[in-house]
């Protein structure tokens, strides 16, 4: 069954469109597997980087939830790698489109990602900021990491900062 998330975080079928990028396989292998069969093309902000991984056949990263409407849940950087059936000379963006299999998705979380970077011993004592800049907009704030204490063994920023306040 491929299904979407709706508004208020429940499975249903996924709506009629023109193509389907369903999540078919997840490693590790869990018992409980809820996005095994996620459509991903109705994630708007996943859809776009999806047709430009493809298109160009590149790995493409974008951040977001995973798709759910949950506001529990972590932030995640995702990584887009397209896979195609063959080794066709024709590597037109119609050839790409026609042989196109699918994606491996490789999920990064963000606040894992920054603790990791600032545990090296050249950041120790480093306030690192994580910021999405790359619309036009204001940047969009992901994480941090103070420098570390002895008092606190969970350094994230709770009140994030505006870039222009850095």
């Amino acid at each position: 069954l491929i299904f979407e998330w709706t508004a208020l975080g429940e499975r249903t079928a996924a709506s009629g469109r023109q193509e389907y990028f369903p999540i078919l396989f997840s490693e590790p292998a869990t018992g409980d597997a809820p996005e095994l069969g996620l459509d991903l093309a109705s994630i708007n902000d996943i859809y776009p980087v999806l047709n430009s991984a493809r298109d160009t056949d590149r790995i493409i990263a974008a951040f977001t939830s995973s798709g759910t409407a949950k506001k529990d849940l972590s932030r995640q950087l995702f990584l887009y790698s397209p896979v195609y059936r063959g080794h066709e000379a024709d590597r037109s963006l119609e050839g790409r489109r026609e042989s196109l299999r699918g994606f491996v998705r490789v999920e990064l979380p963000i606040a894992e990602l920054i603790r990791t970077a600032a545990a090296k011993p050249a950041f120790r004592d480093r306030q690192i900021f994580l910021f999405d800049a790359t619309d036009d907009e204001e940047p969009l704030y992901l994480a941090s990491v103070a420098p570390s204490s002895p008092a606190s063994s969970n350094n994230l920023a709770v009140n994030p900062p505006r870039l222009g306040d850095l």
